[in-house]
């Protein structure tokens, strides 16, 4: 099974090494409300990221000065930005490789490991998958979720030899119709 998310909480050593002079300056985060109300759609943050599929849409590092270090998913294959995710009502996390595979004898469709959120929907986890290739339980904050957006994001340390970047790894979800 490819393991594209795993960029959601560790770059790639090879993006690294190449720092970018472009400054981004972090989104503002909408307030975590626990209920999304938006023209004639009413639900639970629960039931937005529960219904229907998500497509990762960005992922990327910043410094803690803000100034962007990583932008992975404009590196990522065609055959990866096909693949979507449904974070099911019973906790597993299902993988669909979408209309082109990158690798043809996996599975279309593989489902295993954990997702939670806390109670005010600001802290999302993921545990232990099959999915992804994550030891032990992931903590990510929730910086976006309504009824088309999941964005997460996850203060980090990433050493690569004699070079240390402490920053925050943030990932984009966008639903699928």
């Amino acid at each position: 099974m490819k393991k594209v998310i795993i960029a959601v909480f560790a770059a790639s050593a090879v993006f690294i090494a190449c720092k970018k002079d472009k400054k981004t300056t972090p989104s503002t985060p909408k307030p975590i409300d626990s209920v999304i109300t938006d023209s004639n759609y009413t639900a639970s943050r629960y039931e937005a990221l529960t219904t229907d599929k998500w497509r990762l849409s960005e992922v990327y590092m910043n410094d803690t000065s803000g100034q962007e270090v990583v932008e992975y998913y404009s590196g990522m294959k065609a055959c990866e930005k096909d693949n979507f995710f449904m974070f099911n009502k019973d906790a597993t996390i299902t993988s669909d490789e979408g209309a082109s595979k990158c690798d043809p004898s996996v599975a279309q469709v593989t489902t295993g490991g954990s997702w939670s959120l806390n109670s005010d929907t600001t802290q999302f986890t993921l545990k232990e998958t099959t999915i992804l290739p994550i030891k032990g339980d992931i903590k990510a904050k929730v910086v976006r979720l309504d009824k088309n957006n999941f964005k997460i994001s996850k203060d980090t340390t990433i050493v690569y030899g004699t070079i240390t970047i402490k920053g925050t790894i943030y990932s984009a979800f966008v639903k699928v119709k």
